[in-house]
């Protein structure tokens, strides 16, 4: 990642709109702890699709390797995901992904030259949230996500009045709400899951 600033490290910088910084990213499969890889012009890159089309110019440079994991479906597909891990999806704070310290440096792509970034930061996990007296957090192992990635659990939070949690015993009231941590509803994976 390239930023034209140092208001925060690049990896905070990158956004969907105008005013997002550079991003250039490869695949990578079975990296070693030590071993180097190079990204150079055939990098997928954003808002640029190329390293080459970049204006020359000072940069403050990062690193960052966004882990995902694989997954052999009971249909036999094989798939390669990024599971949330507490940090709903944001891959520049997803814990345990690795990334480097920003250096700032001159980049002219008329003027190749080879930039070394340590990958030697990780991203540290999420202090699970609190119980509070009207919020209980529980993880629900998944039917359905089982059936397609294997052993799930998926975070929720119900929410109910205060008899219904402990004060008093005898009333036994649903949960007004839960969070749902999927853009989509629990039967519409009924629909993937098949």
């Amino acid at each position: 990642m390239l930023a034209t600033n140092d208001k925060s490290e690049p990896r905070f910088q990158i956004e969907d709109g105008l005013n997002t910084q550079l991003a250039f990213g490869v695949n990578v499969e079975g990296w070693k702890a030590g071993e180097t890889r190079i990204l150079d012009s055939t990098a997928f890159g954003y808002p640029y699709t190329k390293l080459s089309d970049i204006p020359p110019g000072e940069y403050y440079v990062q690193a960052l390797l966004h882990k995902y994991e694989t997954f052999k479906r009971a249909d036999g597909h094989t798939v390669k995901l990024p599971m949330d891990r507490g940090e709903g999806q944001q891959w520049n704070l997803a814990p345990g992904n690795l990334y480097s310290k920003p250096v700032k440096m001159r980049i002219d792509p008329a003027s190749p030259q080879q930039i070394e970034l340590v990958m030697d930061q990780e991203i540290a996990p999420i202090e699970p949230p609190k119980d509070s007296k009207y919020v209980k957090h529980v993880r629900i192992r998944s039917k359905l996500l089982q059936r397609l990635l294997g052993p799930r659990y998926v975070p929720g939070r119900p929410r109910a009045p205060a008899r219904g949690l402990g004060f008093a015993p005898q009333c036994n009231i649903p949960p007004r709400s839960v969070s749902w941590p999927f853009p989509c509803r629990p039967q519409q994976l009924a629909h993937h899951a098949r």
